[in-house]
C-alpha cells in the first residue's frame, strides 16, 4: 500500500505541515484516551494537530470526548491504616498515598448512587483553543445509600449516532475501567444534591466532593 499511505516514524509535533503533510490533512484520527481521559496526552497531542497540521474544517475521529462523574459504593477498598514493609511500620505515611483505583465497568462490587454529570467535555471540531487548565463544580441527584468514592468514566463520539461510554453497570469487555477516588462514608437520602469539584491540567484530574445539601 505504499503508493496510498505515506508512514512518519516520528511524533507528530515534529511534522510540517507544508513539508510534510502537503499543505495540510482532513482527516485525524486517533486512540490517546486513557481511563481518566487525558492521562495519555490527548488534549495538547490533538490540540497541537488541529492548530500545526490540519486544513481549516478537518474532521476527527473521535470528534468529541467527555468525562462523566458519580457518587459510588464500591466494596473493594482495602484498609490502609497500617503498613509494614521490610519489618519498619510504615503507617505515619499511609496518609500521603493516593487510594485512587480502578475497576472493570461491570464489577460487580461497584454501585452507582446518583445521577452522572459531565465534568469535562472536549469538541477537536471548533476553533476554540482548550485551557490548559480547568476547574468545574457538578451537581448530581443521589439515591438513598451510602457512598464512598467519586466514580469517573469517559465517553466518546466517533459519528453522529455512534458513541462508547463504560459507565458502571455496562456489558463485560468494555476497554476503559472506571477510576474510582475513595471519600468518608457517605449517608445519601433519595433527591439529595451533592456537588462534585473537578480538577483538571492537560494530564489529568481530580475529582473532591464539595459540598451537599
Amino acid at each position: 500500500m505504499s503508493e496510498q499511505i505515506t508512514v512518519f516514524a516520528q511524533h507528530s509535533t515534529d511534522l510540517d505541515r507544508e513539508r510534510d503533510l502537503k499543505g495540510g490533512v482532513d482527516l485525524v484520527v486517533s486512540e490517546i484516551l486513557a481511563d481518566d481521559l487525558l492521562g495519555e496526552a490527548m488534549l495538547p497531542s490533538l490540540e497541537h494537530a488541529r492548530n500545526a497540521l490540519c486544513l481549516p474544517d478537518a474532521v476527527f475521529v473521535p470528534g468529541r470526548v467527555w468525562a462523566q462523574t458519580a457518587l459510588a459504593n464500591y466494596s473493594g477498598f482495602t484498609d490502609e491504616s497500617s503498613a509494614e514493609v521490610e519489618g519498619f511500620d510504615l503507617s505515619a505515611h499511609t496518609s500521603l498515598l493516593s487510594r485512587r483505583t480502578s475497576v472493570k465497568a461491570n464489577h460487580t462490587g461497584l454501585q452507582l448512587l446518583s445521577s452522572p454529570a459531565t465534568a469535562f467535555a472536549f469538541d477537536f471540531g471548533m476553533d476554540k483553543p482548550h485551557a490548559a487548565t480547568d476547574s468545574q463544580q457538578v451537581t448530581v441527584t443521589a439515591h438513598a445509600g451510602q457512598a464512598n468514592a467519586i466514580a469517573q468514566w469517559i465517553g466518546f463520539e466517533c459519528a453522529s449516532g455512534h458513541a462508547y461510554e463504560n459507565a458502571p453497570g455496562t456489558a463485560e469487555g468494555m476497554h476503559w475501567r472506571v477510576q474510582l477516588t475513595p471519600i468518608a462514608p457517605l449517608r445519601l437520602e433519595q433527591g439529595q444534591a451533592v456537588t462534585i469539584g473537578a480538577h483538571r491540567d492537560q494530564l489529568g484530574m481530580v475529582l473532591n466532593l464539595a459540598q451537599q445539601s
